[in-house]
This record gives structure tokens, sequence and C-alpha cells, in this order.
């Protein structure tokens, strides 16, 4: 989680000493150094990234005492040289920006705070939960009851949706205990329409029902990228078994779906 940082130059400033402190203290010499071996301005961003990025992971609940106790600074200087530098010269490189060029560690700073809160703003955009903004936009009937006229095809669906766009679909299932067929479940697959590459298409999540008589509640969600209209085409009510394997006894109720995108 990336976290919001009013860009002050006195709050750049405190972060900025904060971040050479958990590196390793690049002030305990009191005379001036020669600056020499400083990082490059665009490597020395990315670290920069790199390290506020995991700052912000070891704030999240139980990541830090699962993975480092106590100890951050091991992972600090990990991703110093995975990019090819020592903590020696991220020290020296943070000393000789703070020191002598402050105005443009705050501009650095600046930046690197500004992607950070693009990526958030991405995330967020992602993750959005689109039910909280759309109405129930299933176009069939909410419900099904199976048998209904021996017909299985009855509880099966098709729709077109275009991207980009993130669907949640749930819907409560009733498989019965004098239900004779074999393994009842979910299926549903999204097919591209821009190829007939039959690998390209891709299958959701199999959802198995328990023939207790009882109400289970199940959601299938997926996220669609691109422009090219993608069919989401399955069944509430598919089993392997034969035709004629026995009778079927089930209800499919209070269906609903969400999309962000469009549904033609």
């Amino acid at each position: 989680m990336v976290k919001e940082v009013k860009n002050s130059p006195l709050k750049l400033m405190v972060i900025s000493v904060l971040l050479a402190v958990l590196i390793g203290s690049c002030f305990k010499n009191k005379e001036e150094p020669r600056y020499r071996n400083i990082i490059p301005e665009e490597t020395f961003i990315s670290i920069l990234k790199e390290l506020h990025l995991s700052n912000g992971l070891f704030d999240l609940p139980g990541i830090k005492s699962r993975y480092l106790g106590n100890d951050t600074s091991r992972i600090y200087i990990e991703i110093i040289e995975s990019h090819g530098y020592s903590k020696e010269s991220m020290d020296t490189t943070l000393q000789y920006y703070y020191i002598k060029k402050p105005k443009k560690f705050i501009k650095i700073y600046d930046q690197i705070l500004g992607e950070l809160t693009e990526i958030q703003a991405r995330l967020e955009i992602e993750n959005q939960d689109p039910r909280k903004n759309l109405p129930n936009q299933w176009p069939y009937s909410i419900s099904c009851q199976l048998p209904s006229g021996g017909d299985r095809k009855y509880c099966d669906f098709e729709l077109e949706l275009i991207p980009p766009g993130t669907f949640i679909l749930e819907f409560t299932a009733i498989v019965y205990p004098d239900d004779q067929s074999f393994s009842p479940c979910f299926e549903a697959s999204l097919i591209y329409t821009d190829t007939p590459d039959l690998k390209k298409n891709k299958s959701l999540d199999e959802l198995r029902y328990i023939k207790d008589g009882h109400p289970h509640r199940y959601r299938i969600t997926g996220s669609l990228s691109g422009k090219i209209p993608v069919i989401l085409k399955g069944g509430f009510y598919n089993y392997y078994s034969d035709p004629d394997y026995g009778e079927i006894h089930a209800r499919i109720e209070d269906i609903t779906f969400y999309y962000s995108g469009t549904i033609r």
C-alpha cells in the first residue's frame, strides 16, 4: 500500500533523513567526505522508489514480524545491491544530495511520490467493486428450477462484454439430496471473438455443488482488458454424467451480475 504524503519541502526533507538513518546513518562522520562513487540519478531514483515501496509493505500486518523480525536493514541492503551498488555508495549518494543538492533531492522525491500516487490511483480503479455504482445487469431470469421440462439449457447463459471492465457474477445454488446427477457444478468460459484460436479462450473456476438441500452462495469474478468483445458463456448446472444418468433436482436463484464496462 502506498501511503499519501503531502509534498511539502519540510516533510520531504524529514523523509529523506529518516531513509538515510534506516539505510545506515550516513551522518556518523562529521567531517565532509569526498563524494566519490555517486550513484547515477536514474538508478538512484529507482532504488529510492523500491525502498519506499518496501517500507510500505513493512506496515502491513504480519509482514515485518513474519519475514524480517525487527531487522529491516537487510532487505534495504539487498535492494541496493540488486542494482549493482553497495550500501556505502548509497550512504554517500544520500549524503551528497542532502548536503550539496537539497533542492534537487526534494525534486527527486516529488517525482517518486508522484509516480507512487499514480500507481495507487490505478490500483484503486482496478480493485474498485463494480457493484457500488451499478444496478444488477443480469439480463435473464434471476432464477431457474431443475427439472424444467427436461431442458438443462434453461440454466445456461451467454453475455457479450466490451472491455475494459471488471465483472462479478453471484448466485445461490440449492441441490437437493435426491438429485441423481454426478458432480453437479457451475462452468463458464471467456471466449475471445477476435481470433479462432481456441487456446486463447479461458475457463473460469469450476464450482462443485453440495447435495444437502441448503442454499449456498457462490461468486465468480474477472477482469477484461483491451477493446475486443469477449463472450462470457456458461451454465449454472452442468454435470459429469450421461444425459440419462438420473433425475436432476436443483434450483438456482438470486442471480446478480455487475460489470464496470459495457454489456452488448
